[in-house]
């Protein structure tokens, strides 16, 4: 297997790199960031959105959002999780992908860095790494955002073990304060969770939840976008003790995974990993049968 990489222009955006295996691909912007602006199949449809003219946010206006995927650190706050990321990267080529590293952060100390790599199974195996360059300890979740395009539908799973009489709760929902829980987006079913992307609806939508079996999935112009993440039973988690969650507007949808609340300590250096796959697929729609019967079986086959 032969990984690609060559320096591109991308749509709205210069200075791109691409990453790619010749079946699937990757593109990282250099100018700003860290962001995977693109992931899809080659010559196909994007399923990361690419918002260039989302409206400025008055409480930070430098802040852009750009689409893709990125990276914060939780809990969210204006001062600390809006700090923009204008400036330009650096980009070292490695054995299978790209090492993606930010400026250190002025307000936090923080350096972000992404490492993103492909194997011979068409899978993205990306890392991402806070280093905390401060001069005291400080505590934080990492929080990869995926931007996912118009028009799709992601799906969560639900927890399906816990306490054999039924006396403890087997999962936490959280729900914040501008989401209605009758949101006609939003399917609750038995086993998953569905949350269609409408670009008519202008309201804004998101909850968490904890999520062991460590995946979400988006559907979207045939094609299935797959990550996968880790999950640590009974760690601090941040957003009351979820470890994934969703956001959704006009704009886009977001998958958002989510690590324990971390000390580090001047110089330490936090990692967490997902690793993301496509798949071509006839549904257009999803039902708990379809995840059962398609999807399911399909992510499973992915387990590490």
């Amino acid at each position: 297997m032969t990984i690609n990489i060559k320096k591109i222009d991308y749509h709205n955006w210069q200075n791109c790199y691409s990453v790619s295996d010749g079946v699937v691909e990757a593109i990282v912007t250099s100018d700003f960031g860290p962001r995977i602006i693109k992931c899809g199949f080659v010559d196909g449809a994007n399923l990361f959105g690419e918002i260039p003219d989302f409206p400025i946010i008055d409480r930070v206006p430098e802040w852009r959002i750009y689409g893709g995927h990125r990276f914060w650190h939780s809990p969210e706050s204006w001062d600390r999780t809006y700090f923009p990321d204008n400036e330009p990267l650096q980009i070292t080529p490695t054995a299978n992908g790209l090492q993606i590293t930010q400026p250190v952060e002025t307000n936090t100390g923080i350096q972000k860095r992404i490492i993103i790599s492909l194997n011979d199974q068409h899978i993205f195996t990306v890392e991402h790494q806070f280093t905390n360059h401060g001069l005291w300890t400080i505590e934080l979740a990492p929080w990869p955002l995926s931007v996912m395009s118009t028009g799709g539908t992601a799906i969560i799973p639900q927890p399906r073990e816990g306490d054999p009489d039924g006396f403890i709760p087997s999962r936490i929902i959280s729900v914040w304060p501008y989401a209605k829980m009758n949101d006609p987006r939003v399917t609750w079913g038995e086993n998953y969770i569905f949350v269609k992307q409408d670009p008519n609806n202008e309201t804004r939508f998101k909850f968490g939840i904890t999520v062991p079996d460590g995946w979400l999935a988006y559907l979207n112009y045939g094609n299935l976008f797959v990550k996968q993440f880790s999950f640590i039973n009974n760690a601090p988690y941040p957003d009351g003790g979820v470890n994934a969650a969703i956001f959704t507007n006009k704009y886009f949808l977001e998958l958002e995974s989510l690590g324990p609340l971390t000390k580090m300590a001047p110089n330490d250096t936090l990692s967490f990993t997902e690793r993301w796959s496509l798949h071509k697929t006839d549904l257009t729609t999803v039902t708990e049968e379809t995840v059962e019967q398609t999807i399911l079986p399909l992510i499973k086959k992915l387990q590490p």
